[in-house]
């Protein structure tokens, strides 16, 4: 399944140096305004350009989109790129406060999690990754784990807006929900 995305640099709209929370709340309001404004499942902020954005403001854009994206924003994504070192300790150090996490992908397609996250999160992601879809049965059996601790690492991961989840009726006539990676 292929994810289209929507991008936005941010350098471009908003300027190399982001700071405070105020202008932070109006760059993420900015944002997403387009975002929804599109039939797009994927947001990719490309930071580059950027050469300064402070903790209060990258928790702002980043961060309460994470949250956001748990509730009133759920089945919508979110990829970053083009982070400098400086701007990604400080992203890093916002989600980590915040106990949340994203996907940093590189120019060359390799990509990290950043922010606070377990091994066992990770793992998951990088499997479902490598197998491109999964149902819960096919990932359990993927990592060696009981299904009802896939089903709570999957829920994290969709929480998280780190997958795409899709509900199909099974033959039988439940539902059977699909995973699919968003990179």
């Amino acid at each position: 399944m292929s994810v289209d995305r929507f991008e936005v640099n941010i350098a471009e709209m908003f300027g190399e140096q982001l700071w405070g929370r105020e202008q932070g709340r109006t760059v993420r309001d900015q944002i997403i305004g387009s975002f929804l404004s599109q039939e797009k499942s994927v947001l990719l902020l490309d930071f580059t350009g950027v050469s300064r954005i402070d903790f209060s403001c990258a928790s702002e854009i980043i961060s309460v989109f994470i949250l956001r994206i748990s509730g009133e924003l759920k089945g919508r994504h979110l990829l970053i790129t083009g982070l400098s070192q400086f701007v990604e300790e400080n992203v890093d150090a916002a989600l980590s406060k915040a106990e949340l996490c994203c996907l940093f992908v590189e120019s060359d397609g390799s990509w990290k999690l950043i922010g606070r996250y377990s091994d066992t999160l990770f793992n998951t992601l990088k499997k479902l990754k490598e197998l491109k879809q999964a149902d819960t049965p096919i990932l359990s059996n993927a990592l060696d784990i009981a299904i009802t601790s896939c089903n709570n690492r999957l829920k994290t991961l969709v929480n998280l807006g780190l997958v795409k989840r899709v509900e199909l009726t099974a033959p039988s006539g439940g539902l059977i929900y699909l995973y699919y990676s968003i990179i």
